[in-house]
């Protein structure tokens, strides 16, 4: 009886490891939205890839839209490229818990 209680107690320690964490509240994320544009036409560039932290990325809609939403706050880097037709450009900005953050990239056709 005693052996079944041993294991038990130790059934019971190890589980408690095993639980998933807690997500975050809501507050400490924040919304990156924008548009991708050609620098010299203004017009929207489709099918642009944003990353953010290197792990966080979205795809641009056809007017040059984007949307990445869940983004930790605090200081966030970001990178942007439309292929080889276009430049890539890179920045660092700095996300308020639960606002949004409107990101207008501009890149340049090559």
């Amino acid at each position: 009886m005693a052996l079944v209680r041993v294991v038990a107690a130790v059934l019971v320690f190890v589980c408690a490891g095993c639980a998933a964490p807690a997500t975050p509240p809501a507050l400490q994320y924040a919304t990156v939205s924008g548009k991708v544009f050609d620098s010299a036409t203004n017009a929207g560039i489709p099918m642009a890839m944003i990353t953010i932290n290197g792990i966080q990325s979205a795809t641009s809609d056809a007017s040059g839209a984007f949307k990445i939403s869940n983004v930790p706050n605090g200081p966030v880097d970001w990178f942007a490229t439309a292929g080889s037709a276009y430049s890539q450009q890179s920045g660092s900005l700095s996300l308020t818990p639960g606002q949004p953050y409107t990101l207008n990239i501009s890149l340049t056709h090559l």
